[in-house]
């Protein structure tokens, strides 16, 4: 991309904003060289700072199509006495919490509907609970939810986002629920402004057209691979 300089005290200015956060922007900056000026007393001061952003380097993972580069450590554990209080302590960000429960309230929500046959782990990398992730799995056909294996939580701590952690996890979620003869798996999403929708339909989800208590339905098929 084309190289860029920028004077230094628009980099520490208290008030500039990137338009998104930084963990959120698609560009790494690589820094090529600085300019500085002399000073009367034989001193340089900082200027500039010159260099080239590049697209940033994101594991993803996905079905064919997408990009098949695997999110390295990550893995799905069972929650326990020992790793509760660390799996429920993981948050999203403030204007993500009306897409997403907390895990607590996950696990409540588990609780009391056995007959959806919850299934839930948390999301680790290497030895860090990074995430969580709960599904309807395989439930009776006369069940009224969306679909009989349904991903029904999703979450990625905020400090852990934007690293193709939730695609690798999706990644994963796809084999194991295809190796237990699955050929759709289906979710939902309130809709409103900041909703993971994008997210979902890039993995290759599409809307089926239903609405379910407000929220609509996304199905990706799977291959028989």
């Amino acid at each position: 991309m084309t190289g860029k300089c920028y004077k230094f005290a628009d980099l520490t200015s208290p008030t500039a904003k990137a338009s998104q956060p930084l963990d959120y922007f698609p560009y790494d900056w690589t820094i090529k060289n600085v300019r500085t000026k002399p000073t009367p007393l034989g001193r340089y001061v900082l200027t500039a700072v010159c260099g080239v952003w590049t697209p940033a380097l994101r594991c993803q993972a996905g079905e064919a199509g997408r990009r098949d580069m695997r999110c390295s450590g990550v893995h799905l554990r069972e929650i326990t006495s020992d790793n509760r209080e660390a799996v429920c302590a993981l948050r999203v960000r403030k204007r993500q919490k009306r897409f997403v429960a907390s895990v607590a309230t996950s696990l409540k929500d588990a609780a009391k509907a056995p007959q959806k046959n919850p299934w839930y782990r948390a999301v680790y990398r290497g030895d860090e609970p990074v995430g969580f992730v709960m599904l309807a799995w395989n439930t009776p056909t006369d069940d009224p939810g969306p679909g009989q294996y349904y991903l029904w939580r999703l979450l990625i701590d905020k400090h852990h986002q934007r690293r193709g952690i939730g695609y690798e996890v999706l990644a994963q979620i796809v084999d194991l629920v295809r190796a237990d003869g699955a050929t759709e798996l289906l979710t939902s999403y309130q809709p409103g402004e900041g909703n993971p929708e994008p997210f979902y339909r890039a993995f290759g989800f599409q809307p089926t057209g239903e609405i379910d208590d407000g929220e609509i339905v996304l199905r990706l098929t799977l291959s028989s691979r």
